[in-house]
């Protein structure tokens, strides 16, 4: 059976929506549980690291970040009532990658869903790293 070009350029647009459809549903299926970072959140900090490895620092573990809408991070102590909240002001670039927090610039290491490390680079080495984890 042959099919004449007219026939075929009639479908070719049927058939490219359809594949335009299935790809979108596919894609949104795969990302579904996928949150979308945000860094206006309250965050734990739940580790310390120096170049890769961990630092034993529990004087910051359990430390609270809440960065606000209006580009200050309010940094709680961790079970401590009465303790005076740290005021920052924060900046972060649209391609998180830099994050600019009380006067500091931080590499962001990773911005993904529930997840927001950054660290502070001087002088090309990795002075600390921060991980936390939305709360």
């Amino acid at each position: 059976m042959q099919h004449s070009a007219k026939n075929i350029a009639l479908k070719l647009p049927a058939v490219l929506a359809l594949a335009m459809i299935l790809a979108s549903l596919f894609t949104t299926a795969c990302h579904k549980d996928e949150k979308v970072f945000d860094i206006v959140d309250t965050w734990e900090l739940v580790s310390v690291q120096q170049q890769g490895k961990p630092l034993d620092r529990p004087d910051l573990i359990g430390r609270i970040y809440r960065f606000e809408d209006d580009g200050r991070c309010y940094i709680l102590e961790p079970d401590c009532d009465g303790c005076p909240e740290e005021v920052l002001n924060y900046r972060i670039d649209e391609k998180y990658q830099i994050l600019r927090l009380g006067g500091e610039d931080y590499q962001v290491y990773l911005a993904k869903g529930e997840e927001f490390t950054f660290g502070l680079v001087r002088n090309g080495q990795d002075e600390i790293t921060y991980v936390l984890s939305a709360d």
